[in-house]
């Protein structure tokens, strides 16, 4: 592991998948509620932010946008940036 101060070793989601039980509709709720509704069907349109506290494995916490993560890939949303990585490819 090359930058421990960049890999989360935990995290809560900035948003999550599920289905409303009045009528199946699959909806994203957005975790901690940065601003405005928390609940969307498209997180590339969402108006508010997608921030989440997170540990690193060198044992420091932030909370950091992960805006721009999901709304490029919903489904998987771990490119890394600047500040976090997920994990390091096997070589």
């Amino acid at each position: 592991m090359s930058e421990p101060v960049r890999y989360i070793l935990m995290h809560e989601p900035p948003a999550r998948l599920y289905a409303r039980p009045s009528d199946g509709t699959i909806f994203w709720y957005q975790w901690h509620r940065y601003a405005g509704r928390n609940e969307f069907q498209d997180p590339r349109i969402a108006p508010g932010k997608f921030v989440s506290p997170i540990l690193f494995v060198d044992g420091h916490a932030a909370v950091h946008d992960f805006s721009r993560a999901l709304r490029l890939d919903p489904y998987y949303p771990y490119e890394p940036t600047k500040d976090w990585v997920w994990y390091e490819p096997m070589r």
